[in-house]
């Protein structure tokens, strides 16, 4: 019967390896967290708790962003490739009216400004599983009344069409979505 169980689950249960995140790092000081492991299984769900908690634990520990990779390297036990996995980490700092973010292989995140423009966070590194601390750290002003978009590769995958050209709709249509209300 318990065979019986896990072979329904395994042919039946819809879950992956897509997740979001939010931590509080100070008073004025707040990382959005977004992140996808490559799967539609189980163990994609199982290695997503993983990487989620030890990211989080990594940003916690290094909120400046640098050596992030490195202590996720450490904290997962990564010495080569067991898994892919993709993730963003954006700080919204009020005190200093910034946006700092760290690419792991991710698709960027957009910064809607209260004025109808939007920039594009680019700046991908490796993802995780193929780790190192070359990814840049992007910085960009915050402006009173501006919006952060983070999403997954599922948003803007599309049969013939560019990717970036999704990425410039959706901008658009968060930026100026802000100016009408």
């Amino acid at each position: 019967e318990d065979f019986q169980l896990g072979a329904v689950l395994r042919g039946s249960l819809a879950v992956g390896g897509d997740w979001y995140d939010v931590v509080t790092l100070s008073d004025t000081s707040t990382a959005l967290i977004v992140g996808d492991v490559v799967g539609h299984d189980v163990q994609a769900a199982a290695r997503m708790a993983v990487v989620r908690s030890s990211l989080r634990t990594a940003v916690l520990a290094r909120p400046a962003l640098r050596g992030v990779a490195d202590l996720l390297t450490r904290s997962l036990g990564l010495r080569r490739p067991q898994f892919f996995a993709t993730a963003l980490v954006v700080i919204v700092d009020t005190a200093t009216s910034t946006v700092r973010w760290k690419s792991f292989g991710h698709v960027p995140a957009l910064l809607c400004r209260g004025d109808g423009t939007h920039v594009v966070l680019e700046g991908a590194g490796p993802p995780i599983g193929l780790l190192s601390d070359s990814a840049p750290i992007g910085e960009q002003r915050w402006t009173d009344g501006s919006s952060i978009v983070l999403y997954t590769d599922g948003l803007v995958e599309a049969p013939g069409v560019p990717i970036d050209d999704r990425i410039a709709l959706i901008g658009e249509t968060v930026a100026g979505s802000a100016v009408d209300s």
